[in-house]
């Protein structure tokens, strides 16, 4: 969570979630290209290397995962999906076989 250090703040990540406000990112990839993308947030995925924020990516028109440590920049938009979160979150789901904790534990 060290802005200085190319990390966004996860907090600001989940905020925008829950706001379901677009963010427009920075990023770099592995081969330190930048780019600059409009996204829809749907999720903050943690693995054991690394964290990445789960969005629809309005560049590439599809679901993408931006590793945290590789945001350089990240703004909130005056711009929201309201009422498309929950859609956006079960596409997101189907589409990349991640499971739902939720329905996991209700089921």
């Amino acid at each position: 969570d060290d802005p200085a250090k190319g990390c966004v703040s996860k907090a600001m990540l989940r905020e925008a979630i829950t706001a379901e406000r677009k963010l427009e990112l920075t990023y770099r990839d592995p081969q330190d290209r930048e780019t600059v993308r409009k996204v829809r947030p749907v999720g903050v995925v943690y693995h054991l290397e690394c964290v990445m924020l789960a969005a629809w990516c309005e560049l590439r028109g599809g679901f993408r995962h931006f590793r945290t440590d590789r945001i350089w920049a990240c703004e909130p938009l005056e711009e929201y999906f309201t009422g498309e979160g929950a859609t956006l979150r079960k596409l997101w789901l189907q589409q990349t076989g991640f499971l739902d904790p939720v329905a996991s534990v209700a089921g």
